[in-house]
């Protein structure tokens, strides 16, 4: 839910990035960036859950439109920065600063704070692995292929806009604002890729919340019927109802640094209690784990989860609650 909401807060930034890089009108849509967030971000939520609680067929077409646009917009941003290339530009910001603004705790923090959230949804497909039809092969190769693309994506961005100008001149906006051949792409496409991908965290989220009803394991779950499916294609609506009354708060909390915050709290906070159950079961050796991936006997698996969970605490404690 959080993240559904970061999503949709990032797509109001670009539209309200767009409009103060126009001399003409309002720099925002209602009175404040607080009320763009809050009230676009929060008719978008229900906008988007309706969708994927009467047409779930409609978010794998979205999910496809997505995809072309996120490879047609990071072609335009990154060919707008290379325009401004410079070799000097990409040395002098990939040295770290010295003096009055060397990198300290503090940076170091915001920059774990507003990095992680990129990397948090990255494993989304094993929560579709019950839809599957080769759930052991299909999963581990989406994983990957997250991971590599984003990688490389991410890489390719940061070096991108390291080459674009000196670092005194940097902007947060700059990236999209210059995409080639208008800044409209950029701007458009990454309102379209936040929207998009809103929609996913919507569709996801539900699935995870009927299945953990349907269970019996959460007291009161199965009474407000969250594990109930319902309408034409067989939807779980009140599940998604109940995602929207928790996603939409989160975008009154004042700002997408807050919301991302949050939000990669919440993610560490799964995915240690996962890395400490797995290191216990495969230290254990309970007979009802038999995990298929990855090979228990060519990859020890519990000193991998619990060295997993030990990151999870060192990155819990290197964000920043000072935004």
């Amino acid at each position: 839910s959080a993240l559904a909401t970061v999503e949709i807060c990032g797509a109001v930034e670009a539209v309200d990035a767009g409009l103060e890089a126009e001399a003409w009108g309002p720099d925002v849509v209602t009175e404040s960036q607080y009320y763009d967030e809050g009230v676009l971000g929060s008719a978008a939520l229900v906008l988007l859950a309706l969708l994927r609680g009467f047409n779930s067929h409609a978010v794998h077409v979205i999910g496809v439109v997505v995809i072309v646009v996120l490879l047609l917009t990071l072609a335009s941003t990154l060919a707008g920065a290379l325009r401004t290339f410079s070799l000097s530009s990409l040395q002098s910001n990939l040295l770290p600063p010295r003096g009055e603004d060397a990198m300290g705790y503090t940076e170091l923090s915001y920059l774990f704070t507003f990095i992680y959230p990129c990397f948090a949804g990255l494993f989304q497909s094993v929560n579709k692995a019950a839809e599957l039809r080769t759930p052991y092969v299909s999963v581990p190769r989406a994983m990957l292929g997250a991971v590599l693309f984003t990688g490389i994506g991410l890489s390719l961005i940061v070096v991108a806009i390291a080459a674009s100008a000196p670092r005194g001149e940097l902007s947060e906006t700059d990236f999209l604002l210059h995409a080639f051949p208008s800044k409209y792409v950029g701007l458009g496409g990454t309102v379209v890729v936040g929207i998009g991908s809103c929609v996913s965290c919507l569709d996801v989220a539900p699935t995870i919340l009927r299945t953990i009803a349907a269970s019996g394991h959460v007291p009161g779950a199965e009474s407000l019927g969250l594990h109930l499916l319902s309408g034409r294609h067989s939807e779980p609506q009140r599940a998604t109802a109940f995602t929207l009354l928790l996603a939409v708060p989160f975008a009154w909390l004042g700002g997408l640094e807050m919301v991302a915050l949050i939000a990669a709290m919440l993610f560490l906070q799964m995915y240690l209690t996962m890395d400490v159950c797995c290191c216990l079961l495969a230290s254990l050796r309970a007979p009802g784990w038999r995990p298929r991936f990855p090979n228990p006997k060519a990859f020890p698996l519990a000193p991998a989860a619990g060295a997993g969970a030990a990151l999870c605490v060192v990155t819990f404690y290197m964000l920043s609650f000072k935004l």
